[in-house]
């Protein structure tokens, strides 16, 4: 039997010293003798000696509740206080395989009765699948206190302890981080101890989790695309009017901080004669766009309100130059589409400063005057 001095011994402290020294050793075998950093034949079975000491040492030991026995005997279930941390470095060891993506390390922490029906494959593939849509971060172990005895088929009473893990994962598709706790059993077979997971079919519980990813993933997709295109005129590859009023926020609080002057100026693109196809009136707005492109600067913003109308927020534009470019616009837009399709149009401007408010207001102002 290994003595409370022992463990002292293991974790490299004196005899009584406070848990703060303990968990800094432990902290610093871990990063010597953990199997992932150490490759040495021993390494495993020293951290598993860690693990025991630290748990033995540190966990503070729940009361007693009614009925059971104290988990920190075991007198009365034939479990010592031995077995118990053994117990406990186990769920230690499995949960931390998982939180590393180790999953064929975790599967071998698994109870024999579950490996009857559960594989190594469809272990690994449901754990992926989990980890897919709930990444986990940390875990946290607390023993409920209780040990009792479970009976599965055939097998004679097993002992049970039962633990609480507080787990915090991150939604990988809502970009979230929550807490959750599940109750675990780990059960003694043949004196040693092991997970005991209780599935017959995690193949179908990867299933569940996959089909959730997937309407998670096409949730938040067909939310950003319904935000792109409420923003986004998609055919002239341009702003829509929601999208110039979001796009503009910075450059309207460097207009109040800074004291810069800015324009608003809207263009009406009709054919001549007024009447036309909804096709005709398609094509204009597309090349009134390209041209627009053309010759306005990185800091303007343009949006096509629709209806052969497109607005633009001239940022650093003064009163007295904004009739000049307004105008040259205009009269781009009129030759580059004669001259390339032949047909003749009327192009209209109008503009107004930007003077505070709303800018909303600003631009409706500005297409009435069109």
């Amino acid at each position: 039997m290994v003595r409370t001095a022992d463990f002292y011994k293991i974790l490299q402290v004196q005899y009584g010293a406070r848990k703060s020294e303990i968990a800094s050793s432990y902290k610093r075998l871990c990063k010597i003798y953990h199997p992932d950093l150490n490759s040495h034949p021993e390494a495993e079975e020293m951290m598993k000696r860690i693990n025991m000491a630290y748990d033995a040492l540190c966990n503070e030991r729940p009361a007693p509740r009614a009925g059971f026995p104290f988990a920190g005997t075991g007198e009365q279930s034939g479990c010592s206080s031995i077995d118990l941390v053994q117990a406990q470095a186990c769920i230690r060891s499995y949960f931390s395989a998982l939180l590393i993506g180790d999953y064929v390390k975790a599967y071998d922490y698994v109870s024999d009765y579950d490996k009857k029906y559960v594989t190594l494959r469809s272990f690994c593939e449901w754990r992926k699948a989990v980890q897919k849509l709930y990444a986990m971060r940390d875990f946290s172990i607390k023993p409920d206190g209780q040990i009792s005895t479970i009976v599965l088929e055939n097998n004679p009473g097993l002992l049970s302890v039962k633990y609480y893990v507080s787990v915090t994962e991150r939604n990988t598709v809502m970009q979230t981080v929550s807490n959750y706790s599940v109750s675990k059993l780990v059960i003694s077979e043949s004196g040693i101890w092991h997970i005991f997971l209780g599935y017959r079919d995690l193949n179908e519980i990867a299933k569940i989790f996959e089909d959730l990813s997937s309407k998670q993933e096409s949730g938040e997709m067909t939310k950003h695309w319904e935000e792109y295109c409420k923003n986004t005129c998609r055919d002239l590859n341009m702003f829509s009017l929601s999208g110039l009023l979001k796009e503009a926020k910075r450059e309207l609080y460097r207009c109040r901080r800074y004291k810069q002057q800015m324009t608003v100026a809207c263009f009406r693109v009709r054919p001549e004669p007024p009447t036309a196809t909804e096709d005709l009136i398609a094509e204009l707005a597309e090349a009134a766009s390209g041209i627009l492109s053309d010759v306005l600067r990185e800091t303007d913003i343009p949006a096509y309100l629709g209806n052969g109308v497109f607005a633009v927020l001239f940022v650093e534009l003064r009163k007295k130059n904004a009739k000049i470019i307004t105008d040259r616009i205009t009269d781009r837009i009129k030759n580059d589409i004669l001259e390339k399709s032949g047909q003749k149009i009327c192009a209209s401007a109008g503009f107004t400063v930007y003077n505070g408010g709303n800018l909303s207001d600003y631009i409706d102002k500005c297409v009435k005057s069109i």
